[in-house]
């Protein structure tokens, strides 16, 4: 079998005059206009699926009649228009097909539309069979099975596609292929490989390995991968995961990189949400290097930073625009399983995303402004009423950021779980990881708010069969901090 990408079903008329189909029984109403004769329409299923036998195509057009009655019979017209950015997945039995194709076939098209690879499925049939971006692909694709269904077997056989992805890899670095978009994007994959891959023993150093890599190319490839807009989404791509790494490591940004920030300026349209991010993590690396070592930072300093990154993220949140906004759900709809009754509901999981992360850094700064103002013995009364002042709000935003992340959780880990018959995405749940676990373990918050994120860490590690994020709730809950390797999932 052999992933085709997503075919048209339109009939062979509209097809070449390349106009919408509406696809309507005997005839669609193009070929009525034109007074021609339908065609008739296309099966998908044998489009999307090559070289099957008839036994295993009969299995899966069986299996799909069930999920679309079950679902016609279940959900209203509101929930069938929304079902696109489901939260659930839907995992084929084991088919008797290659494990290789149907891990392939299930990565591209229910793991990596709704993560930062959803350009994957569009290129991976325009790529040649000779480029590391195959078995870079295959690689995650079997580790992504072998972790939904449990199966160590699939995760032996997916290391060697890695070990092989790193063999084409290093051939294409030391040939004319290293600027190609698919070089790139194999090493964005191998990362993505050392997150998926990983069971409760998590290292972030092949990640680290991949990331710092992908940025060797980005130099290699120059201004001319700003010219394409599959170059310029690799770049923010890379930037992202570089950006996000150094402030995990309380690393500064190689200059390598910042010189590349500064070509890329005029091909990037700095109003998008997400590059409007970029200051502030720019910002909150800075924070976070002098935060490892305290001794020879300026605590006034210090204090300075994270007040600016607070005013940034804030300043921020208040004008993101439709679609990037959120709703409140009303106390009447608030779903049983929100905490402290207070929900918000999303348009789409990679706006609650941003959202989350932008509320992470606030969380984190806050508690950084909240060490920093501690009243001085010698402050006059006017003084220690300014520094209190301060504290108290900040402290107050640090917990209102809390129960803001938390109130994403119903949404998108808690209610889907009401259907029994499917199981939390990994692709989503894994964003929400690195945001609860910074709730899970702030000071700032309450026991019953620290639970509550445990206990949905329990339930992702549970549900959507990421053991990492039971390790991680088992740390938080003994006091460890495991905030060293987060950002991997966050990313991934």
């Amino acid at each position: 079998m052999v992933f085709c990408g997503k075919p048209s079903d339109a009939c062979e008329g509209c097809r070449t005059r390349r106009i919408k189909c509406d696809r309507k029984i005997p005839s669609c109403t193009q070929c009525i206009n034109k007074s021609i004769e339908c065609t008739g329409y296309r099966n998908q299923l044998d489009l999307s699926f090559r070289n099957e036998t008839k036994k295993v195509v009969q299995k899966f057009e069986k299996t799909q009649r069930k999920l679309n009655q079950k679902t016609a019979k279940s959900r209203s017209p509101e929930l069938i228009k929304q079902s696109r950015q489901s939260t659930m997945i839907w995992v084929p039995p084991s088919l008797d097909q290659p494990v290789q194709d149907a891990a392939v076939c299930h990565f591209l098209t229910a793991y990596a539309p709704g993560s930062h690879f959803d350009y994957l499925a569009e290129i991976y049939t325009k790529v040649p069979a000779t480029t590391p971006f195959l078995a870079s692909t295959s690689a995650a694709a079997m580790a992504n099975l072998s972790r939904e269904r449990k199966e160590p077997e699939i995760l032996k056989r997916a290391r060697t596609f890695y070990a092989q992805a790193l063999e084409q890899t290093t051939s294409a670095l030391q040939s004319n292929d290293a600027t190609l978009d698919s070089t790139l994007i194999s090493v964005l994959i191998l990362s993505l490989f050392e997150t998926v891959a990983q069971d409760s023993c998590i290292s972030s150093d092949g990640w680290n390995t991949h990331i710092f890599g992908a940025l060797a190319l980005l130099k290699m490839r120059g201004p001319r991968q700003f010219e394409t807009a599959l170059g310029r989404k690799l770049y923010i791509h890379v930037s992202n995961n570089i950006r996000v790494t150094c402030a995990q490591r309380a690393k500064p940004l190689p200059l390598d990189f910042i010189e590349l920030d500064i070509m890329a300026m005029p091909y990037m349209d700095y109003s998008s949400p997400i590059l409007r991010t970029w200051p502030i993590v720019d910002d909150f690396i800075e924070l976070q290097i002098m935060l490892r070592d305290k001794e020879a930072s300026d605590p006034a300093e210090r204090l300075r930073i994270a007040m600016k990154v607070e005013d940034a993220c804030f300043e921020l949140s208040n004008t993101l625009q439709p679609p990037w906004t959120y709703e409140i759900v009303d106390a009447e709809e608030t779903p049983n399983e929100a905490f402290r009754f207070f929900a918000h509901r999303y348009s789409s999981h990679l706006i609650a995303r941003l959202w989350n992360s932008i509320r992470m850094i606030r969380l984190f700064v806050n508690e950084v402004i909240v060490e920093g103002t501690a009243v001085k013995p010698d402050a006059s009364q006017a003084e220690r009423n300014a520094w209190l002042l301060i504290r108290s709000v900040a402290a107050q935003t640090a917990q209102n950021m809390a129960m803001d992340i938390l109130a994403s959780v119903p949404q998108f880990i808690r209610t889907p779980l009401q259907d029994p018959s499917k199981r939390l995405s990994a692709t989503i749940a894994g964003g929400f990881i690195w945001p609860i676990s910074a709730v899970g373990g702030s000071k700032l918050v309450s026991i019953d708010t620290r639970w509550y994120a445990t206990e949905s860490l329990h339930i992702i590690g549970r549900e959507a069969r990421l053991p990492q994020a039971t390790t991680i709730a088992e740390m938080l809950e003994t006091g460890q901090d495991p905030m060293q390797w987060l950002h991997m999932f966050h990313l991934a």
